[in-house]
């Protein structure tokens, strides 16, 4: 191999790593994602349509949101749609990791007439929004486009074209088994400034006899190998890699704050209630629970804190 060896084992951990190729021309990226996406199927509880439309959403957030530039920023990749499946929301940050949910978690399977589960039906007329937040306090940068009905992968490559004029390839995939997630993963190409139109056309070709990303992890591929094999670039110049999880920030402190964002008229009449506050994180579903007396105490400090 001409990767730099690392604690991750290459054949079975989930994990991202960058390219450049033919002459820094192509930026390539490619994910295992199996264990990342088996994990929010078990969390939540998903069923095979949203374990399918998540897990490619959730890969592709995380091949995106790898081209970050700070540890602090993260990117967050929201459907919405007007069928069955109305919402998929996913964050992802730098280093890999990603969480998300599906609203609402199960929705009956609808089938392609080749037999594939039909995302595009499952979520209907709706759109794709964006927001890059760089961690640095200033207002995140959000577009919006409109779906093109079709897979999440056309609907994350139409966004980068139209929306950041990055014409890109983008391949998604989930496999299920009666067991749960059999594998998953994805690659994201994009073209660099100063390619021509014959480089264009080689790199819409190479994706478009290509064999799906879990064919290729059933055939024991890693993410490395599957960007030697699509670009073909003995000069491939590989980043270090990055393992990659489905992972949650909520806290315990998090969830005060974000209870405390509500107007002070609701939050005392919150703290009217003996039994306290149950509140549910919508990522993971942990679940926080605060006291009467905490609350009552946490308003008091703030108020006391704002001068009033």
């Amino acid at each position: 191999m001409r990767y730099r060896d690392s604690m991750i084992n290459y054949e079975k951990d989930d994990y991202i790593v960058s390219a450049q190729a033919k002459s820094g021309l192509i930026r390539g990226f490619a994910m295992r994602s199996t264990a990342l996406v088996e994990d929010a199927r078990h969390l939540h509880e998903l069923c095979p349509t949203t374990t399918v439309a998540l897990g490619q959403l959730l890969t592709a957030n995380a091949l995106m949101a790898s081209d970050l530039k700070t540890d602090e920023a993260s990117l967050t990749l929201n459907i919405r749609g007007d069928g069955p499946l109305h919402t998929l929301l996913t964050v992802g940050s730098k280093n890999g990791q990603v969480r998300g949910f599906a609203d609402p978690p199960a929705v009956e399977t609808i089938y392609t007439e080749d037999g594939r589960i039909d995302i595009a039906r499952a979520i209907g007329n709706g759109t794709l929004n964006v927001s890059r937040d760089d961690g640095l306090n200033r207002r995140p940068y959000v577009s919006s486009v409109e779906l093109v009905k079709s897979t999440v992968a056309h609907e994350i490559a139409s966004y980068l074209y139209f929306s950041a004029q990055i014409p890109s390839v983008v391949l998604l995939g989930v496999k299920l088994s009666p067991d749960g997630v059999k594998h998953a993963g994805g690659m994201m190409l994009q073209l660099m400034p100063g390619w021509d139109d014959r480089l264009a056309d080689w790199l819409e070709q190479r994706a478009q006899g290509f064999p799906e990303i879990t064919y290729w992890f059933e055939e024991g591929m890693n993410p490395h190998q599957l960007l030697d094999l699509i670009l073909g670039d003995p000069d491939i110049k590989y980043a270090d890699p990055a393992r990659a999880a489905f992972r949650c920030t909520c806290r315990e402190e998090r969830m005060l704050d974000n209870l405390f964002a509500l107007p002070a008229d609701d939050i005392r009449e919150l703290i009217q209630d003996p039994a306290g506050v149950h509140v549910n994180c919508h990522f993971c579903n942990k679940h926080y629970h605060f006291s009467q007396d905490t609350l009552s105490a946490v308003l008091a400090a703030r108020t006391a804190g704002q001068g009033d």
